[in-house]
């Protein structure tokens, strides 16, 4: 609605030329991280600084920013996936019996979480505005195979929702006349994760975080990613110079970092996380994920 336009109203400008020459500037020639996957990903670190310019701009407040997702959410349960959401009342209450574990590990929670449970087998998980989170059946039956993998997922869409990454997305949408305001479009652009590069891997960075002071073991958030490595249209180090090619054209477009680059990042956000918050025993839960068992672990 009207309102709803004036609320987000976008902070997307000409000035963004200037923040992108900024950024530059700060760091004109950035070198290769030993997680690169490829070597355009150190190309695309300066997008990084822009990313926490514009965040730093907001014009949507936390309270604007809930009732956005509210009506966002009505969106998804009426039109995107009728009869889906929150039906399978059992797997409802075992990812929100994870996601408040995971939210134990939070610091001062920008909003009072809404995870919800989509009975459908695409492979997703997403976060939209203002506290709510959607994990798919397909998730759960396809990719991740126990109680912490879930975990360091819902810790990355929660780090999403509080890094302020859907806010951002959306007064981004709004920059632009034809998608201002189309709360269609808005469902989509959330659904398919159209976040940054830079943005995700700070949401796994949150996510890791959460879930490990949560009390789960998150090197399962590594094997997570390993997993995805050897996948089809993944890269496995085994290219000719062509497809090689080919994937630094791709990953300069890609919003997602490879998954070769998360599993590595992880492996170090872990390593620190022992390091900072020493770990014996963190929880795994293979068992207790496929019987879907909302009894929590006894820590």
């Amino acid at each position: 609605g009207a309102g709803t336009r004036a609320g987000v109203a976008a902070a997307y400008t000409p000035g963004m030329t200037f923040l992108l020459g900024l950024a530059m500037a700060a760091d004109p020639l950035p070198l290769p991280n030993t997680c690169d996957a490829y070597v355009t990903d150190a190309a695309k670190r300066p997008l990084h600084a822009i990313d926490e310019l514009l965040r730093s701009g907001l014009e949507l407040d936390i309270e604007a920013e809930r009732a956005l997702g509210d009506q966002l959410h009505q969106e998804i349960v009426n039109q995107e996936y009728p009869g889906m959401v929150d039906t399978d009342r059992r797997s409802l209450r075992y990812v929100r019996k994870v996601a408040k574990r995971v939210l134990k590990g939070v610091d001062d929670p920008r909003f009072d979480y809404k995870v919800h449970f989509i009975d459908e087998g695409t492979v997703n998980a997403f976060a939209i505005p203002g506290g709510h989170v959607y994990i798919h059946r397909g998730l759960m039956e396809q990719w991740v195979q126990n109680e912490a993998q879930l975990a360091v997922v819902l810790g990355h869409e929660i780090g999403h929702i509080e890094l302020r990454h859907p806010s951002a997305l959306v007064e981004y949408l709004n920059g632009f006349p034809l998608l201002a305001g189309d709360v269609g479009f808005i469902v989509l652009a959330m659904s398919r994760s159209l976040f940054s590069s830079a943005q995700e891997l700070d949401a796994d960075d949150f996510g890791m975080r959460a879930a490990h002071l949560g009390g789960y073991d998150v090197a399962e958030g590594v094997t997570l990613w390993e997993s995805q490595i050897d996948k089809p249209g993944r890269s496995d180090g085994r290219q000719n110079r062509l497809l090689d090619l080919l994937g630094e054209l791709g990953n300069i477009v890609s919003s997602h970092p490879d998954a070769r680059a998360r599993a590595c990042y992880n492996t170090e956000h872990h390593n620190a996380l022992n390091e900072e918050f020493p770990q014996r025993d963190g929880y795994v839960g293979e068992r207790k994920f496929r019987k879907r068992r909302v009894l929590g672990p006894r820590w």
